[in-house]
């Protein structure tokens, strides 16, 4: 760390004690910006991904048979080490995810 350091002159400040204005308040206070979590296309699924409990574990084996079950869940996908669960909605793959 250094021990000496020269500050700025506050008279060189560019930002600082200015008001910034954000060209996108406006929008975002009406609702207007569109976000990627605001997409919907027709035969969209909505995921969640299920990882080990802890750092540094490894998926050793589930069993996706309750899951499956439960109505709006279309697919059940491991890759390497995480499971996800596809449905047609936002809140069942959460849901599903925990049978």
């Amino acid at each position: 760390m250094p021990t000496n350091v020269t500050l700025k002159d506050p008279k060189d400040f560019k930002i600082i004690g200015t008001r910034v204005h954000n060209i996108d308040n406006h929008k975002i206070i009406t609702g207007q910006p569109l976000y990627g979590i605001d997409t919907r296309r027709e035969g969209m699924l909505f995921a969640i991904v299920a990882r080990p409990p802890a750092f540094g574990k490894t998926l050793k084996s589930f069993d996706d048979t309750e899951t499956r079950k439960v109505n709006g869940v279309k697919n059940v996908v491991q890759a390497h080490n995480v499971v996800a669960v596809l449905a047609t909605n936002t809140g069942l793959p959460k849901k599903a995810a925990t049978c």
